[in-house]
């Protein structure tokens, strides 16, 4: 490209990556929400003793897993429990803690600083550590393990709700709606939340890849879903037992993912970088 320097050339290249990257990750997820409801109940139900933890390179497809289950047709469901499960935890954690937060946000009195004591209280505790604390009166299943995300998932969204809301209150606009009598809450939902509704999207794409690290390490050790319900971590759980043996039992579910927490964490970077180059123009 004629008058381009390397660097310009460079961010063009990474900005068409980072485009093509969202498109494929997105189409990706997209099937793995898809393509598990067109799997027949008798294949996910059929097991084999025989072949119990047979290899890939021996039974073909991603190989066999406890009692002789098919580990590709149990991974893709796994993955779809995971992804929509995540989905609504960080959409419920979104509807509580951003309210929240821009509540506190325009009280600024004692209201603002008992939620922020109650969101920094639920903050000081690694969110792993909560959610096997929490278990232990919650119990297992689907949506005890549904509660329990969210109950850990909230504080981060009503803190950045709240910090981004104090920046864009300074801003002519917002003072302006003031000034015509707008109540508090009208310039919160009506004015600020459209403004850093895009930062908290992207605080939601980072939320979703530590909610699935949550969720399979609870399957792992036996306090999420139930033993009827298909998960990732559950899967890994099973095959640990034989790591040496048969590792494709562990590191096809445990790639899966990975691969899920990385596209969600890289997916977010892409959004908070195309959402500093619109606030920057």
């Amino acid at each position: 490209m004629a008058g381009s320097t390397p660097a310009s050339t460079l961010q063009l290249i990474m900005n068409k990556l980072e485009k093509t990257f969202l498109l494929g990750f997105l189409c990706i997820v997209s099937l793995l929400l898809t393509v598990p409801y067109f799997i027949p109940q008798h294949i996910l139900d059929a097991i084999d003793l025989s072949n119990a933890f047979c290899s890939p390179w021996l039974c073909g497809s991603l190989g066999k897993g406890e009692n002789g289950i098919d580990l590709f047709y149990h991974v893709l469901a796994g993955s779809q429990i995971a992804i929509i499960l995540s989905l609504l935890v960080c959409l419920c954690s979104m509807c509580v803690g951003i309210p929240l937060g821009l509540y506190a946000s325009q009280s600024l009195n004692r209201w603002d600083h008992g939620i922020m004591l109650v969101t920094n209280l639920f903050l000081s505790f690694p969110s792993i550590l909560l959610a096997i604390a929490l278990s232990a009166f919650v119990g297992q299943g689907l949506f005890s393990t549904w509660l329990i995300l969210c109950v850990t998932g909230w504080a981060p969204f009503c803190r950045l709700a709240r910090a981004a809301s104090l920046q864009v209150q300074s801003q002519d606009f917002i003072l302006a709606s003031k000034a015509i009598g707008c109540s508090s809450l009208r310039v919160a939902f009506r004015h600020i939340l459209p403004n850093i509704l895009p930062l908290l999207i992207v605080q939601g794409a980072f939320q979703l890849s530590g909610i699935i690290i949550v969720e399979s390490t609870l399957s792992f050790l036996g306090l999420g879903v139930s033993e009827e319900t298909l998960s990732l971590g559950r899967l890994i759980y099973t095959g640990k037992e034989v790591l040496l043996t048969a590792p494709h039992a562990t590191l096809v579910p445990g790639t899966m993912i990975l691969f899920l927490v990385m596209g969600f964490y890289l997916s977010g970077m892409a959004l908070d970088q195309a959402w500093m180059k619109k606030k920057a123009q």
